[in-house]
């Protein structure tokens, strides 16, 4: 049974986010933002299913999206090979990173919010502090197993990577950070 019908993208949903309390729903697609823009963020209100905002920077697909604990901030994954931090009561982009070569497709955050991970078509898997944006090269996955998803492990020391493989592998990481 559905609850709520959260309508107003006009092109494809590639990616969706909550947070642990359910306060905000976010969802990316490749809709188009200006002339040569592809790419939107909608913040949409649980409660009613309403439009509550959205967020424009990306210049291609929403791939990945990760929300912070607290509903406050959330991280987005495009096909334009970046990663951007938003604050979502500002509706703004605080940061852009570009580390990866190719789109980016999965993401996974930090307990803490502080460190985002990031896997792509370029088969890297990263780790990038939020403040002041310090990429770290974790592993580079093995050709043609691209990954889709990533889940940190408990103690977050290693990360799940669900790729094209069909596999599911834990690497470790540990004091790469």
């Amino acid at each position: 049974v559905s609850l709520h019908k959260c309508s107003g993208h006009t092109d494809s949903i590639y990616s969706i986010a909550t947070n642990a309390g359910g306060t905000v729903v976010l969802s990316g697609s490749i809709e188009k933002t200006s002339a040569n823009s592809r790419g939107l963020i909608r913040m949409w209100d649980p409660r009613s299913g309403e439009r509550a905002g959205r967020l424009k920077g990306h210049t291609d697909n929403i791939r990945a999206l990760v929300v912070s604990e607290d509903g406050r901030h959330c991280v987005s994954g495009s096909s334009d090979a970046t990663i951007k931090l938003w604050d979502l009561g500002q509706q703004r982009c605080i940061s852009t990173v570009a580390v990866h070569t190719d789109s980016v497709w999965a993401l996974a955050a930090s307990s803490d919010f502080s460190t985002v991970f990031s896997g792509g078509r370029d088969l890297c898997v990263y780790a990038t502090k939020l403040r002041g944006t310090e990429s770290t090269l974790l592993f580079q996955t093995p050709e043609g197993n691209l990954p889709l998803r990533l889940a940190l492990a408990p103690g977050e020391g290693a990360v799940w990577v669900a790729s094209t493989s069909s596999d599911v592998e834990l690497w470790e990481f540990g004091a790469a950070l």
